[in-house]
């Protein structure tokens, strides 16, 4: 999709390709939920206080919500460590390095 569709153009897309898909509502709705909770996760790298805090609801609620989703946390914690940060390296190592 491209970035220049307004929010309710990118909603209205993926929902005519849920509708021709046979996707059912709940379903639908689950694997948005999911899926939006563990981009938010990753973003936050798994810090579930900020993530609650972004995503505008109570920490406890983000840790019902992800043990309904059944999101796996541990996966999710490995997935974030096997992504470096760009720059994570101090400088002083990189020299020592070369």
């Amino acid at each position: 999709m491209a970035p220049s569709q307004s929010l309710h153009e990118q909603v209205k897309a993926i929902t005519e390709t849920l509708i021709t898909g046979g996707v059912k509502y709940h379903e639908a709705i689950r694997e948005y939920k999911k899926q939006f909770i563990t981009n938010m996760l990753i973003a936050y790298r798994g810090n579930q206080c900020q993530a609650a805090a972004e995503l505008g609801m109570h920490r406890n609620t983000l840790f019902r919500t992800i043990q309904e989703l059944k999101i796996d946390l541990r996966a999710l914690m490995c997935e974030i460590r096997a992504k470096k940060r760009p720059g994570s390296i101090k400088p002083a190592l990189l020299q020592r390095r070369a």
